[in-house]
């Protein structure tokens, strides 16, 4: 078969414009010679390339479909795993700064005499000044501190504990700036049932057990007398040496705590060292019994700063602190409630980060080969416009307006189906890390339990806009390079490709 081609537009009643026809007619149009009573074919050149991208779009629904559905799931794909990796740091610090790490100065003396008695007597002890935690709190990197007291009290009807008497029936009791700070709180072996924690602004506030309130019936609000008292042991007596009534000073019940894990050994424990009959207090109760000073710490003092990062820093610069016997005292660090979770989290990022990787690298390469596969099966349809006289430019213009149109499209989608995925995943990590909350509010209704402050599980709109002009880029670039491939041919080459 022989091909003559013209190179100026192609008359529209020769029989080569009617052989260029082919199989597809798809941007011809019908016009009826109303003289002749004749169907004349011949092309609208100077229809827009938009206008012809609307038509194929609007013809070609299978195929339009298709098109879009690669779009929308490779960008929600991608969408979805940049979100969930950008979410997950946002949880992580949220985490550190919520969960916070503490370091602990603790006396290393021996609280013991030779005698095996306790040795409750301040002045025996080592002691951490009021003055020394201040110069610590200089950092602005430390949110809060609690120092830590200890004594015992009676003026309660106690749970009897192993070699129960009426002389060593006492309660310990435990002095805290913030009581929810307390070990037991922290770990999850105590929580709180009503009223409130005690904080710094508290006088003579106390908090009972469950156990020993309705023992006592007592509740939140009410009033009690608490006097000192002393535990000492001889053998495997328990008594009190505290010959001398001491003060009495009224306190009052502002919140009830249970147990959630029970107490080991219980069988052997005085009545002073049952977890029931532990009375948590502020420090103006032991100061008024005459059981500590004002402005000193016998039980240690713990530190929290706002983040886990850099709990070996500012130890170490405590260290430097002159104002504290470190021959008496040690420093322990405490990050193990960040160190339970952060290791999930940094596995969720590496796994985050090669699903991105290989969703990245196999999207687009989906994408250029059935674009560049779709451009191939439109040399027929390249040909006949480049033949009617519609420019080169023109025809690439069409082919891009029409994968920006989709791809426009499928981005909006993808941008809610990204948003939901991610959803789904926030219910799915966040939910399960139970975690304390360093924060006021926590401080004064207890850490355990308290949701985590939610992450916005989308990447900010920079890099969403990123991500989609990184996008377009590919599809376009692979669009227009696979469209050049056919009209940079001449007009011989596409015929003959055509044939």
């Amino acid at each position: 078969m022989i091909f003559v081609f013209y190179n100026e537009p192609v008359n529209k009643q020769s029989p080569f414009h009617s052989m260029l026809l082919g199989r597809d007619r798809s941007f011809l149009e019908d016009k009826k010679n109303t003289k002749g009573g004749k169907y004349s074919l011949g092309m609208n050149t100077q229809m827009s390339f938009l206008k012809r991208t609307m038509y194929y779009l609007s013809r070609k629904k299978g195929k339009t479909l298709i098109l879009f559905l690669l779009l929308f799931t490779v960008s929600a794909f991608v969408l979805t795993c940049f979100s969930i990796l950008y979410a997950t740091g946002e949880v992580a610090a949220n985490m550190r700064s919520s969960v916070g790490a503490a370091f602990h100065i603790r006396s290393s003396a021996v609280n013991i005499s030779a005698q095996g008695t306790s040795e409750t007597d301040n002045e025996k002890r080592p002691v951490i000044t009021e003055d020394a935690v201040q110069e610590i709190m200089e950092n602005d990197s430390l949110k809060f501190y609690n120092g830590r007291n200890s004594g015992y009290a009676k003026g309660l009807q106690f749970l009897p504990g192993a070699h129960h008497t009426e002389d060593n029936s006492m309660g310990q009791v435990s002095a805290n700036h913030y009581s929810a700070l307390h070990p037991h709180f922290q770990e999850g072996v105590l929580e709180l049932a009503e009223g409130r924690h005690i904080t710094p602004n508290d006088k003579n506030g106390i908090l009972l057990s469950e156990t020993l309130a309705a023992l006592n019936g007592l509740s939140v609000g009410d009033t009690v007398s608490l006097s000192p008292a002393e535990l000492a042991q001889d053998g495997s007596l328990f008594f009190n040496a505290r010959k001398e009534t001491g003060a009495v000073v009224k306190a009052e019940i502002i919140g009830l705590f249970k147990e959630l894990e029970p107490q080991g050994n219980v069988e052997y424990q005085p009545t002073a060292g049952l977890r029931s009959n532990l009375i948590f207090a502020d420090h103006a109760l032991l100061t008024g019994m005459g059981e500590a000073q004002v402005g000193k710490y016998t039980g240690g003092v713990s530190f929290y700063i706002q983040d886990p990062l850099y709990l070996d820093e500012i130890v170490n610069h405590v260290r430097q602190t002159d104002s504290i016997d470190w021959d008496r005292f040690f420093i322990q660090k405490d990050d193990f409630q960040y160190e339970k979770i952060s290791s999930g989290l940094q596995t969720i990022q590496n796994l985050i980060k090669i699903l991105l990787v290989c969703v990245s690298v196999v999207s687009t390469a989906v994408l250029v080969l059935v674009l560049a596969m779709r451009m191939r099966g439109r040399v027929h349809e390249a040909g006949v416009l480049i033949s009617v006289g519609v420019s080169k430019k023109e025809v690439l213009g069409q082919f891009a307006a029409e994968i920006l149109a989709m791809a426009v499209l499928a981005f909006v989608c993808s941008f809610f189906a990204a948003g939901y995925v991610s959803g789904k995943v926030e219910a799915g990590i966040l939910d399960k890390l139970q975690v304390f909350q360093i924060e006021e509010q926590a401080l004064q209704t207890g850490l355990m339990g308290n949701p985590m402050p939610s992450a916005l599980l989308t990447a900010p709109a920079d890099v969403t806009l990123l991500i989609y002009v990184c996008l377009l880029a590919i599809v376009l670039s692979a669009t227009c390079l696979s469209a050049l491939s056919i009209i940079k041919l001449k007009p011989r080459e596409i015929l003959s490709k055509m044939s």
